[in-house]
């Protein structure tokens, strides 16, 4: 699984609790950081942040879309309150 956030405590959060039970995680801080992850590795899963910086939330998943390698991939979109 494929965590996306720029706040590395949510990714912490997130990493902890997913990898107690029982889940491979990967974090990314970036969405350009998650897609070059995304060349490099297949994930079961991709929860992505909406308010990221540079590319958000809604282009990254456009862009996951779009490759021909990952546009199977299932994606969470999650928004902080």
């Amino acid at each position: 699984m494929l965590v996306v956030d720029r706040d590395s405590e949510n990714l912490a959060l997130a990493e902890a609790r997913l990898s107690a039970r029982g889940y491979i995680v990967s974090a990314c801080r970036s969405s350009l950081d998650a897609v070059r992850e995304l060349e490099r590795q297949l994930f079961d899963l991709v929860l992505v942040s909406v308010g990221m910086e540079l590319v958000d939330g809604q282009e990254l998943t456009e862009r996951i879309r779009k490759a021909t390698f990952t546009c199977y991939v299932p994606i969470i979109m999650m928004a902080g309150g």
